[in-house]
């Protein structure tokens, strides 16, 4: 868990338009592209990000030494976010629950299941995916507790 929060710090430490380094060792290379192409989808659509997202805390799910392609590790990533998208400086953030609608202001509450890979048998680890939870996932991860 260690190096899962190397990683965390490393992803946490990014500005909110910023892409990951090319060079940045803490990312695989397909969740780079992933994440540096919705940076990119933003600069395209005139958005400029701001905000950023904290880790409140983060709980093992499953690490498997034997899973095909290497041992793998999944993290609940309990979180805070801030992020809002404007588009010439008015608020244009969507709200999930009410489509149309612009998200409250405030903190939001999100939880992200991150996968994690090593390439060196567990001395380092990789970031390799990150997907939002949502429903009845989320209400019984640990970071529901």
């Amino acid at each position: 868990m260690a190096q899962v929060k190397k990683v965390n710090t490393s992803l946490q430490s990014l500005g909110p338009s910023e892409k990951i380094p090319t060079d940045a060792d803490w990312a695989t290379d397909s969740f780079r592209k992933s994440y540096d192409a919705t940076r990119d989808g933003y600069t395209e659509h005139g958005a400029e990000v701001k905000g950023k997202v904290t880790s409140t805390a983060l709980h093992l799910d499953e690490s498997d030494p034997e899973a095909p392609g290497g041992w793998d590790v999944s993290v609940y990533n309990c979180a805070e976010s801030t992020l809002r998208l404007y588009v010439d400086g008015e608020d244009i953030t969507p709200d999930p629950d009410n489509p149309g609608q612009v998200l409250p202001k405030g903190p939001q509450t999100e939880i992200y299941l991150q996968s994690f890979t090593t390439p060196d048998g567990g001395k380092s680890w990789q970031l390799d995916d990150s997907q939002l939870v949502e429903g009845t996932q989320a209400e019984e991860s640990p970071c529901a507790a």
